[in-house]
């Protein structure tokens, strides 16, 4: 795995050992990027990130290479949260990232609110839905926020109503949804 453009560009990062994790591929990445800056304008530069159910945080990772000045990983599973960890001490990165070693439907209210958020679940779990509720409710989430929601191609995800669905794409088995939010 490695982090496709801008600062970190071309950087390795620590790919699981084991199946706990499914990381995204680079080339899903480089597209998901390609689609979030060339057909729907996101500037990076000075974003506040949310990288949730983290894994790996190559997510994350990729948006603070590209310009956002903090990320905030979540996961609550032991081994992504050391991975994820590790993967930012690869890059020197601490001063930007925060990591969170909690369930995403749980995460508290951030002191800025996010403009980009990444959420990746386990699959056939329903955790979007309580993650995006949580966000919510806490105020997360900023004015143009977009949120990017990956579950499994056979998934029909349901997201909240102050949620703007502006597009899908299915890539293999996975299905990413770009959602934007507008108070």
């Amino acid at each position: 795995m490695r982090l496709i453009a801008g600062t970190y560009r071309g950087r390795r990062l620590k790919a699981p050992s084991g199946q706990h994790i499914r990381p995204t591929t680079d080339r899903m990445r480089e597209t998901l990027f390609n689609l979030l800056q060339n057909s729907l304008g996101l500037e990076f530069n000075g974003l506040h990130v949310l990288d949730a159910f983290a894994g790996t945080g190559a997510l994350g990772l990729e948006a603070l290479s590209r310009g956002a000045v903090h990320v905030t990983f979540a996961d609550k599973d032991r081994r992504s949260f050391t991975l994820v960890k590790e993967n930012i001490t690869l890059l020197k990165a601490e001063e930007q990232c925060l990591c969170i070693g909690m369930d995403a439907i749980r995460l508290p209210a951030p002191e800025i609110p996010y403009g980009l958020v990444f959420l990746d679940p386990p699959y056939h779990k329903n955790l979007l839905r309580p993650a995006l509720d949580n966000l919510l409710s806490k105020k997360a989430l900023a004015d143009g926020c977009l949120v990017v929601a990956e579950c499994a191609h056979d998934e029909e995800p349901d997201f909240p109503d102050r949620l703007e669905e502006l597009t899908f794409r299915t890539y293999g088995d996975s299905r990413i949804t770009i959602l934007k939010y507008d108070k």
